[in-house]
């Protein structure tokens, strides 16, 4: 019976990718063990080698790995605000993928704005690279003020779903005579008023000279 100083194994992982197998074992029987990383799901068809290099005999196997999607968790809730009848555009969710090679086109989202409209598709970004939480991005014009609670269902090809919940604090618009302020910018006179320009963060009154 060969030792397992004249055995080599080598396995084929199915996706393109091989290594060299350990084995342990004596008097004919011995296992052959490995360790690799699947970076999608699916089913796989596992190719074994062994070689006995004392005689120059060599066999092999195939077996089949099965991987499954990996889980979605929900991240940091996002709240959001904006002013009715002005679309709001920006962040809605947050959510991380427990396979770290997860790219951003194995998932769709719909966004639910909690305000009767009908749900909408959303964007995935992933802005810190690789491996990190994906962000979720809306657009959508509220017609009424008010408190709404936002869901947000990412689904990923592989069959993994996770929700997320937020929400959006819409004020009424401006009275007539206000202005829309954020922060310094370029300062304009027309007809007997002066504002600043642009912004959308606080109501203003404009003021007479």
């Amino acid at each position: 019976m060969p030792s397992t100083a004249d055995l080599t194994g080598s396995i084929d992982w199915g996706d393109g990718t091989s290594s060299a197998g350990g084995i342990t074992g004596s008097a004919g029987s011995y296992d052959l063990t490995g360790s690799h990383i699947y970076t999608e799901q699916g089913a796989y068809t596992v190719s074994i080698g062994i070689d006995d290099t004392g005689d120059d005999t060599g066999g092999g196997s195939l077996t089949t790995a099965s991987i499954a999607d990996a889980p979605l968790s929900q991240g940091p809730t996002v709240n959001g605000s904006g002013i009715a009848g002005v679309a709001i555009d920006g962040l809605v969710g947050i959510f991380s993928d427990a396979n770290p090679f997860a790219p951003t086109s194995d998932f769709t989202v719909t966004i639910n704005w909690g305000d009767g409209a009908p749900a909408t598709f959303g964007t995935i970004s992933q802005p810190e690279g690789v491996g990190t939480l994906f962000d979720i991005s809306g657009s959508h014009t509220y017609a009424v003020a008010g408190l709404y609670d936002t869901t947000v269902l990412v689904d990923d090809k592989g069959g993994s779903t996770t929700s997320e919940f937020g929400s959006e604090n819409i004020t009424s618009a401006p009275e007539p005579g206000t202005f829309l302020f954020c922060g310094a910018g370029v300062l304009f006179g027309f007809a007997g008023l002066r504002f600043r320009h642009p912004g959308e963060c606080s109501a203003r009154k404009t003021q007479s000279r």
